[in-house]
């Protein structure tokens, strides 16, 4: 059987009663009927803009409900999604809209000014949707609306197929994006596995109908941005079930809502950035609040760090729940899990990952680790994977390897295997740096620092962090004649990059100790950044 989302969600809809929830973001609700109609709309509206198979459409915009109906009617349309990091700013979005060939964008309206300024350079733009309901819109803009509920939300008379794509845009090397090539028949494998009964892909469409709204398909509370990896595959899979997705409203995250909502919304299901929104929601429970967890019976974690105390410490005011830490990426989704309950959180002491029979860790020769060499390999994904990287030939050609007749993903994740099989995970292979979620690339950033007045050299690093798992340091070499002045570094990154990646601390160092090519030694530097923090904390 193979599969294709816009042909799934057409399935999904006439299986589902017409006013039962699909989406809620604040007061913001849609019901199936709803969802599938106005997906509809979207759809015809961007072919009859002149939009063809194929063609890409960017959604730059946070969490709500137009965005998930943006996803479905591009879909259905047969065009490829490409998200957008909703912090980018006008030098980036040029970069991602350029280098995606995208012709359309749907955005939120707090960006129309920055849409506004990279259309000026980017001609080949031709359709822009503006989610904005009562205020003007950006020149050239339509309003969401007007597409979505214009026309008689039909399904669309079109001809799907399996190979129609999908993009999604994760870090480079160099800190620009590159955006990961799935087919969408491929990443149906991956978003509508039912792992928690044991029942694995749907075989056919009878399959499929009988989990539609059945008890893997509860209330959904998501955390994440849509734009990222981990949001958009559990948003999927809760969607291609019949549940109902709960978006978190407002541009911060707020932990008393998020935990009144699991209350008062009786959800069942949510997921998290690790430790980031682990620990304030802890501070929140800690502080006292009142919350009845009880429907709550399955926290995922996805993207970021979760440390055992963590996780020790929300099990004692909701025992009864699973916690599930999902290992994976935008290249290979859901490579391995850990599972962590009140029976076996005392015996939990490292991240520990075990793996399906389609995950692998080979080492430099492409040879299978042998559990308990202790040797370290990098992780490799078979089964359905991406087809390469967008416009990246040569970087395809080292992310997606063929050993021994079986294609995988190769992320760059590092690990080495237990006795037991299980994976004990060490990160990337590179000095990237993740915080919150966020891949940082320490060059963009370095490149950012030496660009302001009076600093030499620069070298970036992630030192350890209880919320975000990794903090970013600037290590930074002042010229002879200046000073360091830490906010004013600070202030000047923030201008160049989006606000994730400006360094949260700036510390002052006499020699880089750089090698003779040039080289930064960044376990070197990093283990400077973390001594001297901690003397100086």
């Amino acid at each position: 059987m193979h599969w294709n989302l816009g042909d799934v969600f057409d399935y999904v809809a006439t299986k589902l009663p017409k006013d039962k929830i699909a989406l809620r973001c604040g007061e913001r609700i849609l019901t199936w009927s709803e969802l599938d109609q106005q997906s509809n709309n979207l759809a015809l509206a961007l072919i009859s803009r002149g939009l063809q198979p194929g063609d890409k459409v960017a959604v730059y915009s946070r969490n709500c409900v137009e965005y998930m109906v943006s996803i479905i009617g591009i879909f259905k349309a047969r065009l490829v999604y490409v998200n957008v990091n909703f912090r980018y700013q006008t030098e980036e979005l040029s970069y991602i809209f350029s280098y995606t060939d995208s012709v359309a964008i749907i955005f939120g309206k707090e960006y129309a000014e920055q849409v506004t300024l990279v259309c000026e350079q980017l001609p080949s733009i031709s359709v822009l949707v503006e989610i904005n309901d009562d205020t003007p819109l950006a020149a050239g803009a339509e309003r969401f609306c007007d597409l979505a509920l214009h026309h008689n939300g039909n399904t669309l008379p079109t001809s799907r197929s399996p190979d129609d794509l999908l993009f999604l845009c994760t870090g480079g090397t160099t800190g620009m994006p590159k955006a990961v090539i799935w087919r969408q028949d491929d990443m149906f494998h991956v978003v509508a596995n039912r792992v928690a009964s044991g029942d694995g892909v749907p075989k056919d469409w009878d399959d499929l109908a009988s989990s539609i709204g059945s008890e893997i398909s509860g209330k959904f509370l998501l955390c994440p941005p849509l734009m990222h990896g981990a949001g958009m595959y559990l948003a999927l899979n809760t969607l291609i079930y019949g549940g109902e997705l709960v978006l978190l409203p407002g541009e911060r995250f707020n932990p008393k809502l998020f935990l009144q909502l699991i209350e008062d919304e009786k959800i069942v299901n949510t997921l998290i950035i690790g430790d980031a929104i682990a620990q304030p929601l802890l501070e929140c429970l800690d502080s006292g609040v009142d919350i009845d967890l009880s429907s709550l019976k399955l926290v995922l974690s996805s993207a970021a760090p979760w440390c055992i105390e963590s996780k020790r410490r929300l099990l004692k005011y909701a025992p009864h729940i699973v916690i599930l830490d999902v290992m994976g990426s935008s290249e290979a989704a859901a490579f391995g899990r850990q599972i962590t309950t009140s029976k076996n959180v005392s015996s939990v002491d490292v991240p520990r990952i075990f793996i399906g029979e389609k995950t692998k860790v080979f080492d430099q020769n492409y040879r299978e680790v042998v559990p308990g060499s202790g040797t370290v390999g990098f992780i490799a994904r078979g089964g359905p994977v991406p087809i390469g990287y967008y416009k990246e030939p040569e970087k395809s050609a080292e992310a997606f390897v063929k050993i021994d007749g079986q294609r995988y993903s190769i992320p760059g994740d590092m690990a080495t295997v237990e006795n037991d099989g299980s994976l004990r995970f060490l990160g990337r292979g590179n000095v990237c740096i993740n915080s919150g979620g966020e891949k940082i690339y320490p060059q963009e950033v370095e490149l950012a620092v030496m660009s302001v007045e009076g600093v030499f050299d620069a070298i970036v690093v992630g030192v350890p962090h209880i919320r975000w798992g990794e903090k970013i340091v600037a290590v930074v070499q002042m010229a002879e004649s200046n000073s360091l002045n830490k906010e004013e570094i600070r202030v000047a990154v923030a201008q160049k990059l989006s606000g994730y990646k400006v360094p949260k601390e700036v510390i002052q160092i006499t020699d880089m100790a750089r090698g003779p090519n040039g080289k930064a030694n960044y376990k070197l530097i990093q283990d400077y950044a973390k001594d001297y923090l901690a003397r100086t904390s």
